[in-house]
């Protein structure tokens, strides 16, 4: 699997040390190196469009955007991304 900002190809069944071991959320146990994050269509202000993707990041990535729990696409593209938002998976619907 790939990260779909950096592009960084890793094994999802090879956990990792979380990176950034300097915060006070510090986590001792390996963890997935990849996972999946919400994305609205739109901006943050509301302003949808479109339909809602599924991200997937590697940790590095993620740390630079630190999103709650999703994003919305106007901070997904200021990360320069190398999959463009348009090229991402769909959410499904049962999962909105």
């Amino acid at each position: 699997m790939k990260c779909h900002v950096c592009g960084v190809e890793k094994d999802p069944a090879v956990l990792e040390r979380y990176p950034f071991a300097d915060e006070d959320a510090i986590i001792e146990d390996p963890i997935e190196p990849l996972f999946d994050l919400d994305c609205q269509p739109g901006d943050e202000s509301g302003n949808a469009h479109g339909v809602w993707k599924k991200i997937t990041f590697c940790h590095t990535c993620f740390h630079r955007l630190r999103p709650d729990m999703w994003t919305c696409q106007e901070h997904y593209e200021a990360l320069n991304p190398v999959t463009l938002y348009n090229d991402l998976p769909d959410l499904p619907e049962d999962e909105i």
